[in-house]
């Protein structure tokens, strides 16, 4: 459990941090199954600091998510410039403290919640405001809430701006981060002209992310045959959202560029996921190429099905998800035999998924064996 601590006195126990600091610190509790007792109690924020001869500070959560690792995933605001952020974090610093203002931040602590596995703030010059927070399988954090910025850190948006900006209004935004919290796999504001906040946020099996809020915008992004497309209040309506996962695949072949008629040819095929999400359900597929016959074929993960040896037909190798990070390539070798007198060999394998693929002009590869 999550939320504000205004005693000095809050119990702790195996503490990240023993203490409140600053105008309102938050805690971070778990209890033990029976709920008898505390496994670990910890307050998490920092000072308060003078801004233009105030005392501004404090911090405030909003969301928390256990992963399936036992990690404790925390989003929340904070006023602070010195909240408490790890090496190699996503965003070092509160980039709208000189302003006076809050950040949002997501906080990883590790199971026994007596450190932390990754702590950043996210958000621009403005004000930022984090209200929900998702992990998918792996592990990755998936958090959501307001922000006034014009520069908050987007990546791979499917809206790149702040739509009500101009008036110094806000959108809601939706960001993932990589699993250990250096980078943002993709992060995208989502609004329109008027004032739009989400509250909450979910991930499927396949990550795709779900995020429902208040919009006060009427020209909010609906899609076509959406069950509501209009704003039907002069104020607000809730609004859901649902932002497909995508990654893009390239593909690439390679062979000898020379050889003789009765010997065998050796494709390297390897499929590159560039992210940024996890591909579901790839597939290459090959078809055996005109003067050659099927001797073998091979792949790094996954299952394969092909023609009988000395046969022709395709190869087609699946895999049930390449991901991100190590597993983030596959390597298929297939052997053939040349039936060719002279002439060239041309082999062209192609890969597909389930995901959404953004850049499909890099998902076949050719490659030209001269027969001499």
């Amino acid at each position: 459990m999550t939320g504000p601590a205004a005693s000095a006195d809050f119990p702790t126990v195996n503490a990240f941090q023993s203490s409140p600091k600053g105008d309102g610190s938050a805690f971070v509790t778990k209890l033990n199954a029976a709920g008898s007792a505390l496994v670990y109690s910890t307050f998490l924020g920092g000072s308060s600091h003078i801004y233009q001869g105030m005392l501004v500070g404090g911090t405030s959560t909003s969301g928390i998510a256990v992963d399936g690792s036992g990690n404790a995933n925390v989003t929340g605001s904070t006023y602070c410039t010195d909240f408490p952020t790890t090496i190699g974090a996503f965003q070092g610093s509160n980039n709208a403290g000189p302003s006076g203002g809050p950040n949002a931040f997501v906080t990883k602590f590790n199971p026994s919640g007596s450190g932390l596995v990754y702590s950043t703030y996210l958000g621009g010059s403005r004000a930022d405001q984090a209200n929900g927070i998702a992990v998918n399988g792996a592990g990755d954090v998936y958090v959501t809430g307001r922000t006034d910025d014009t520069d908050f850190p987007t990546a791979n948006p499917i809206q790149a701006n702040n739509n009500a900006g101009n008036t110094a209004g806000w959108n809601a935004f939706v960001t993932e981060f990589t699993s250990d919290g250096s980078g943002l796999a993709f992060s995208t504001y989502l609004g329109g002209s008027g004032n739009d906040t989400a509250y909450g946020i979910a991930v499927d099996g396949f990550n795709n992310t779900y995020v429902t809020g208040s919009g006060g915008s009427s020209d909010f992004p609906t899609t076509t045959n959406a069950f509501q497309t209009t704003k039907h209040s002069q104020s607000y309506s809730v609004f859901a959202a649902k932002i497909g996962s995508s990654a893009n695949l390239t593909i690439s072949n390679s062979a000898p560029a020379l050889t003789a008629s009765g010997t065998a040819i050796t494709y390297t095929i390897t499929v590159f996921n560039n992210g940024p999400d996890t591909a579901f359900n790839v597939a290459i597929a090959d078809a055996i190429p005109a003067g050659t016959t099927f001797v073998s074929v091979a792949s790094s993960s996954g299952s394969c099905t092909a023609p009988p040896v000395g046969g022709i037909g395709t190869v087609t190798c699946t895999v049930p998800s390449v991901g991100m990070n190590s597993g983030n390539t596959v390597v298929e070798t297939l052997v053939v035999n040349v039936t060719a007198a002279s002439g060239s060999v041309l082999d062209t394998a192609t890969v597909s998924a389930s995901t959404f693929d953004p850049k499909t002009a890099d998902n076949s590869a050719t490659a030209t064996t001269s027969v001499i």
